[in-house]
């Protein structure tokens, strides 16, 4: 495999009103950040977004940061890799940024880029600030790695 570009982008706290406290506009500094990295000529194999994707789990966020990323993987190139945070709703998250049927329990995802495994554990513990890998996630991580990838 050849070199490997990863972005992360973390803490992204969506708001349905546009604004998560008086100043801060999550989805605005979003978007100029998404501009910075395509004006900067990166040509990432994934983006990652990771925890707290919408500030209180509305399912308009979701919605909202699905049309963004599409726009922007569009320019960019790679795929997009969602992972939730403590402020995100698991159902809604899966419903509108994985197509999937709506469902709570914890979101674990492998993806691959030619050889390279990516690993994704949800350490969600719903209702808390907090979060840590529960016996599930623990699980399916030991499934995951159990065998070598080729490229790491």
């Amino acid at each position: 495999m050849t070199d490997c570009q990863l972005i992360q982008i973390s803490d992204i706290h969506l708001t349905s009103a546009g604004m998560l406290f008086p100043g801060a506009r999550p989805r605005e500094n979003l978007l100029a950040g998404l501009e910075l990295l395509a004006g900067a000529g990166l040509a990432p194999d994934m983006v990652i977004l990771t925890g707290d994707l919408a500030n209180t789990g509305e399912s308009a966020c979701y919605q909202d940061l699905a049309e963004i990323m599409d726009r922007a993987i569009g320019v960019l190139g790679g795929r997009v890799v969602y992972l939730p945070g403590n402020h995100d709703e698991r159902s809604a998250f899966r419903c509108y940024l994985l197509g999937q049927d709506p469902d709570s329990s914890p979101i674990n995802q492998i993806h691959w880029i030619d050889g390279l495994r990516v690993v994704s554990l949800d350490s969600v513990v719903v209702g808390e600030e907090y979060g840590e890998l529960g016996d599930e996630t623990l699980a399916f991580l030991r499934d995951a790695i159990a065998t070598p990838a080729p490229s790491g």
